[in-house]
């Protein structure tokens, strides 16, 4: 059965920063209106937010054809409490304008969810991709779609004894026919794998269920070289009494989801691999959140890339970013010269902390950093900013897409929305990028705080910065410090202050801003 959506298409609109866009509406199947904010547009790129006048909205695939750009995520219902997530479809233009956005919108009262990296452009030229459905009964659904909006195919699975069921990968069988990988924890058991073999209705002619002593979570499915498939995911630990553990495996199956061989990796502290493809050499490219610490089982996370050869030997492995709950690399593609592009978020601890940020580095062969660029999706005091899915365009430019989520209420809604992020071959949304600076430096160059932590004073100094008003409040939002004619460098008394966390914020007299975090221990 084909659900119920809602469709919504725009005529050509016109732009400017920071404005809400509304246009002439086609065709409506479901009132709801799609507004638009602009980060801001470069010559060579752009960088936009998207919402639909709803509580959130999130992307977590996006692909290019033709002269579109075609993405999947997760929205929420106007309704509630309880408000129900609604996986949402869509397309924009090249130049980022939105053409249409379309959402499974049931009347009952459960929620679909998409998994970042699931939509898959097929050889017809159509899409197909996977996710869950919330409802008393977990299953998943999969899903297939044209350039026009319209869903060509609707299936759903279960399982009896299931308490969580999510599909996080579809692939198409050359042969006719998908391959879905599922996520299933049974009330009486630990999370296992099942794989799904499909004919071209979606119908199941084939299952497996894979699963060692231990939670089992798959996450991406690839193509290999020898026609096989390869299914990347991680094992985890069972219970809270035991200490946090999780480990890194591979599963190769036939195109009919039978095992041929799997790799379990003997290091205790990689997650599931986000990203991953073969390379020409056999070997694999591998991007997933690495354990960075774990104490008293609270973890903190920095992400990893590795390189392996074709019998999975470590040729080179880089941990990179700031620790923090969300740090990592969520995507990773190999470019034509052989490099690699990886997408994710870190924050920037020190520097700019009050910020998660978009993050892209490009990576040589061997390993080698090219270039690292942090992103901000919105100019704005405690903003996290996602990137889960990165593209590579036939002209070398990148496609990323993703997530805005507002720490606390700023007075803008909704507090989390999609990120589409188009930048060039270098990572470069400006025409002053440089090849080998971060973004971020090329946004706040020469700025400092120091000592942070700080006991006694603190001091704030900026190269660039004439005139400018300074600010600086508390966890509550008292603001503790002013200063309106900051020119550049000033001395702040805390002594008095109580240990704790502040936020400083600093607008220049050209309008540009900057913020952090000051961290006050005695």
């Amino acid at each position: 059965m084909t659900p119920p959506c809602f469709l919504l298409t725009f005529d050509g609109m016109k732009k400017t920063k920071g404005e809400t866009i509304s246009g002439g509406l086609r065709s409506m199947m479901l009132m709801v209106f799609l507004q638009f904010l602009v980060g801001g547009v470069g010559a060579q790129g752009f960088s936009n937010l998207y919402y639909d006048n709803r509580p959130s909205m999130m992307f977590g695939s996006i692909v290019p054809h033709g002269q579109n750009y075609y993405f999947t995520g997760t929205t929420t219902t106007n309704s509630g409490p309880p408000y129900y997530g609604k996986a949402c479809f869509g397309k924009i233009r090249s130049d980022g304008m939105v053409d249409s956005i379309f959402g499974i919108i049931d009347t009952n009262q459960f929620g679909y969810e998409n998994f970042n990296n699931t939509l898959k452009l097929i050889t017809d030229g159509n899409f197909i991709s996977v996710g869950s459905e919330i409802d008393s009964v977990p299953r998943v659904y999969f899903i297939k779609t044209d350039t026009a909006d319209n869903i060509l195919l609707w299936q759903q699975y279960t399982e009896q004894g299931v308490d969580l069921y999510h599909a996080q990968d579809v692939v198409e069988i050359p042969d006719g026919g998908y391959l879905i990988a599922i996520n299933a924890h049974f009330i009486s058991s630990n999370s296992q794998v099942i794989i799904i073999r499909t004919d071209l209705a979606g119908n199941v002619i084939n299952k497996r269920t894979y699963g060692l002593a231990a939670n089992e979570f798959p996450w991406v499915i690839r193509p290999m070289l020898n026609g096989h498939y390869m299914i990347g995911g991680f094992s985890g630990k069972t219970n809270s009494n035991t200490p946090y553990w999780a480990k890194t495996w591979l599963l190769e199956v036939d195109s009919m989801g039978n095992y041929i061989s799997q790799w379990l990796d003997t290091n205790t502290r990689n997650l599931w691999p986000r990203g991953m493809q073969q390379t020409a050499d056999s070997g694999w490219i591998i991007v997933r959140q690495h354990l960075s610490y774990d104490i008293n089982d609270f973890q903190k996370y920095n992400a990893s890339i590795v390189k392996y050869d074709n019998h999975f030997g470590i040729e080179w492995e880089q941990h990179l970013g700031d620790s923090s709950d969300v740090t990592g690399f969520y995507d990773v593609e190999i470019l034509p010269d052989g490099k690699y592009i990886a997408c994710g978020t870190t924050p920037i601890w020190g520097s700019d902390s009050a910020h998660r940020f978009g993050w892209i580095v490009k990576f040589d062969t061997d390993g080698t950093v090219i270039w690292d660029r942090k992103y901000v999706s919105y100019e704005r005091f405690g903003t996290h900013s996602f990137l889960d899915d990165i593209d590579v365009l036939p002209n070398g430019d990148l496609l990323a897409c993703g997530e805005l989520q507002f720490t606390f209420d700023v007075g803008i809604t909704p507090l989390q929305q999609g990120w589409i992020l188009r930048t060039d071959s270098n990572g470069c949304e400006l025409s002053s990028c440089v090849t080998g600076i971060s973004q971020s430096e090329i946004r706040h160059p020469k700025f400092a705080i120091f000592p942070n932590p700080a006991s006694d004073q603190v001091f704030i100094e900026s190269a660039t910065t004439t005139q400018g008003e300074l600010s600086i409040a508390d966890e509550l939002g008292r603001v503790l410090y002013t200063n309106p004619h900051f020119d550049g460098a000033t001395a702040i008394k805390v002594n008095n202050w109580m240990n704790g966390i502040y936020f400083y914020r600093l607008r220049t007299s050209t309008n540009e801003q900057r913020s952090g975090k000051i961290v006050v221990q005695h």
